[in-house]
């Protein structure tokens, strides 16, 4: 009969390795199972650490303070939004889920070495069948695509039906293949560990077949500061975070800027860019209605009514979100949400390693494949994009490139 501690272990490893190895295809085949994967992961790696009898992960005392005023602040907009018990159940879904995904992120530091090495090899082998899928789909057509349209939507054999279910996948891969790179990375050599930087820039082309811009963007962005981090580490932080700072603040004003350029009606630009613009005005125009409270928990939903301007006769000036994270808390949460909000942002980033220029590399490769998407797709409240970049933390952390020590992590886990 198994100690504990040993079960405990054993019961660590299997959910963590599961997660490793089934999240990013299940990302890409059926994003929306991604949200009862991680809570049920979350829950797992709970049980262990109770198992165990160690102390419990809990973040350091500036970011629970911080998570826990924005919990709050949002759980008391819903008084004055436009549907308070729309935004009771957001928050009622998005506490439960943010708490797996942020203790699975606390939870991946505490694992030691051995373990985190084999994690690594399960993540590779699930990151390989996520991009196998992709470039299936890519190659075939979007069979897979058209095969669940017909499944679930029932449409026409023969209909072009502009579905675009992978995109979410696509998304998925963008930021996924950082925490693969550093899997990688940790099974190689030392000279040859900065080589695993054409993992992302092989995934740049593969992402070209999709219809979302957001991904492609995502990817290229992301190795960009990436390899930038690499001859000045401190520097390419520092600048990072200057730049959220300054996005988070000016992003209204910016907004409003880019509209009066008349992007909106330049047809030579993207549709979808040009949509964008549009949103994003209305919505600036709206943060100046209700400036200091917002206007309620994803009350965005809920603000373009009847007589709204229109981007054209089938697009509305705020389907669903704004498009644009730093724009829609500030929307929804005011200037307290987006402070509140900002300083967790900036807490959290500023836990970018400070090891080997390889390892802030890769950690800066993932912040800004998240902050790309985070600016130009999903719903910031959107269950299923809230838990990609949870997860994906989570496992960088679980796959630390050798030479540094994880943040949180126990001194048996330290690879230094």
């Amino acid at each position: 009969m198994p100690s504990r501690p040993q079960l405990a272990s054993r019961l660590d490893f299997a959910a963590l390795a599961a997660l490793a190895v089934c999240f990013p295809g299940l990302a890409v085949l059926l994003p929306l199972s991604v949200v009862p994967v991680t809570l049920a992961a979350g829950l797992l790696a709970l049980v262990a650490e109770v198992l165990s009898g160690e102390r419990l992960s809990r973040p350091g005392l500036a970011v629970g303070a911080s998570a826990l005023w924005l919990a709050l602040w949002a759980l008391l907009s819903a008084l004055w939004a436009l549907d308070p018990a729309h935004s009771l159940e957001t928050w009622a879904r998005l506490l439960p889920t943010v708490a797996a995904g942020g203790f699975l992120v606390l939870h991946a530091g505490r694992q030691p070495a051995e373990q985190r090495r084999r994690i690594a090899g399960w993540l590779l082998a699930g990151f390989a069948v996520a991009v196998a899928l992709l470039a299936f789909e890519g190659a075939s057509g979007r069979a897979i695509n058209l095969l669940f349209a017909q499944l679930v939507d029932r449409v026409p054999d023969g209909g072009g039906f502009p579905l675009n279910r992978m995109n979410r996948g696509a998304v998925a891969v963008a930021i996924l293949v950082w925490p693969a790179a550093a899997a990688l990375a940790a099974r190689l050599p030392v000279t040859r560990r900065p080589a695993v930087l054409l993992l992302p820039l092989a995934t740049i082309p593969l992402l070209w077949f999709f219809a979302s811009a957001s991904a492609f963007l995502a990817c290229a962005v992301a190795l960009v500061a990436a390899l930038l981090c690499l001859p000045a580490p401190r520097l390419a932080r520092g600048i990072l975070l200057a730049l959220v700072a300054v996005l988070l603040l000016a992003m209204p004003q910016i907004a409003k800027e880019i509209s009066s350029r008349g992007l909106a009606e330049e047809e030579s630009l993207a549709f979808s860019f040009r949509h964008r613009v549009f949103i994003w005005n209305f919505a600036a125009e709206a943060i100046d209605e209700r400036p200091l409270i917002g206007w309620g928990l994803d009350a965005s939903r809920d603000l373009a009514k009847p007589g709204s301007p229109r981007f054209d006769g089938t697009h509305g000036a705020l389907p669903l979100h704004p498009h644009n994270a730093a724009l829609q808390v500030r929307l929804e949460l005011g200037w307290v949400g987006l402070l509140l909000g900002g300083l967790l942002l900036l807490l959290v980033l500023s836990g970018i390693r400070r090891g080997p220029p390889l390892a802030t590399a890769l950690d800066a490769g993932l912040a800004c494949s998240i902050l790309v998407v985070g600016l130009l797709a999903f719903g910031v409240w959107q269950l299923h994009w809230l838990v990609v970049p949870l997860v994906a933390a989570a496992l960088m952390r679980l796959t630390a490139v050798p030479g540094t020590t994880v943040p949180g992590a126990s001194q048996s886990s330290s690879e230094s």
